[in-house]
């Protein structure tokens, strides 16, 4: 068990074969290594950092595999760093799971701040592969980066899925609700970022959204 510390392991490292649980101000990271345990919960307040944690957050990269399952509970956190879109080692952080991907926890994406890349329409991120993967509709949550000054929108359609992906697109409508005057307005709900939120307003947290062209504020 991982309780407020942090376990860092290097290449090839391992941590045994039995149960690995994550707790509450625990973080578990490493880069380019093997996790062997037979079943690693991620519990809530718990971390996942793939990369190296010895490095600034900016110089991380590098996947991390799991030789069986892995369960991200709810409000566990799993942390991703972009460098940019080429999937390479050197591209970002990912995960893969050679077992079962359970995840009902909290994706945190960060874009790299000293990184020359420019996200671009039809950019794609790999996050994580996985042999099976399942998700929960109501806890999984992602927090992505502000595309909005490159007049883009991330799509997470194929992210909660076995090979999830993170895609970049144009984001087209959310300009189109900045004044009241604009006939045509879209359907669904945004932030103000222009990250798509489907179209159930019950299920969003407090604050501003466009919800079919209009801003409004939830309570």
């Amino acid at each position: 068990m991982i309780d407020n510390g942090a376990i860092n392991l290097n290449v090839n490292g391992k941590l045994g074969t039995g149960r690995l649980t994550v707790e509450e101000g625990g973080v578990l990271a490493g880069q380019n290594n093997i996790i062997t345990n037979s079943l690693v919960y991620i519990e809530a307040g718990g971390t996942l950092v793939p990369g190296n944690y010895s490095r600034t957050e900016d110089k991380r990269v590098g996947k991390m595999t799991f030789e069986k399952s892995l369960v991200v509970k709810h409000d566990g956190m799993v942390n991703i760093n972009i460098r940019d879109a080429k999937n390479y080692s050197s591209s970002r952080t990912w995960l893969v799971c050679e077992g079962l991907l359970s995840f009902q926890g909290v994706l945190n994406v960060a874009l790299n701040p000293t990184s020359t890349y420019t996200p671009a329409a039809g950019d794609s991120i790999i996050v994580w592969e996985a042999m099976s993967f399942s998700h929960s509709n109501t806890y999984a949550k992602v927090n992505l980066p502000d595309v909005s000054q490159y007049n883009l929108a991330w799509d997470t359609s194929d992210l909660f899925k076995a090979k999830g992906i993170l895609r970049l697109q144009t984001a087209t409508g959310i300009d189109e609700v900045k004044t009241e005057e604009e006939e045509t307005k879209p359907a669904g709900i945004y932030t103000i970022s222009g990250q798509y939120m489907g179209d159930d307003a019950s299920a969003l947290k407090p604050g501003i959204y466009v919800i079919n062209g209009e801003k409004i504020y939830i309570k």
